[in-house]
């Protein structure tokens, strides 16, 4: 599928590489349709549901609303994705996500019947500030003896990767420094890591 090199949009210059990457996805996503996916997000279920409707996004938490771009579903031309991309003839490079995640927010308010907009916890949760990347709940104690033991549906989708640690792994050194970091916590001698 050709692209194009992205320098601008509507004669304002683009230099951020990821601003070039969301001008990319939006373009190839007006012209062919289908489900956009950033390389890391992990998907837990089929998106057949979704598939129904025109354009589809979710709500992303931030200090302002916004739409996340890290997946975006849509049909070729979608009355909602064409007017995202006609948002840009007022891009500025310097701006971080008002294009990429604001706008379509801000479209999504003035015409909601052109886009499916799913909560927060469809497709970002937890999010990536820091309330919701608690170690605590989430990474205490996540080792290969855990992710082999204990079923979620993290656990189930990383567990074939555990073939890929080096035949050296120690599990056990890993348990000790989880341990120092919970002691760092707690006032004892903490993990280096």
């Amino acid at each position: 599928m050709p692209t194009r090199i992205v320098t601008e949009i509507f004669g304002n210059p683009v230099k951020v590489i990821q601003h070039k990457s969301d001008i990319i996805r939006t373009e190839v996503l007006r012209d062919f349709g289908g489900i956009y996916l950033d390389l890391d997000v992990i998907v837990f279920q089929p998106f057949d549901d979704l598939l129904y409707d025109d354009f589809t996004m979710a709500l992303e938490e931030h200090i302002e609303p916004t739409l996340g771009n890290a997946i975006i579903i849509g049909r070729p031309f979608a009355p909602f994705l064409t007017r995202w991309i006609q948002g840009y003839k007022d891009f500025n490079d310097d701006e971080w996500s008002r294009h990429s995640t604001r706008l379509p927010y801000l479209i999504s308010e003035e015409h909601g019947d052109d886009i499916h907009v799913l909560n927060t916890t469809a497709f970002f949760w937890p999010t990536w500030i820091r309330e919701h990347l608690n170690y605590d709940i989430y990474l205490r104690d996540l080792t290969p003896k855990s992710i082999k033991s204990v079923e979620t549906s993290f656990n189930r989708a990383i567990r074939k990767f555990l073939d890929y640690l080096p035949k050296d792994f120690n599990e056990e050194i890993v348990e000790q420094e989880l341990n120092r970091g919970k002691n760092k916590k707690e006032g004892g001698e903490g993990s280096r890591y």
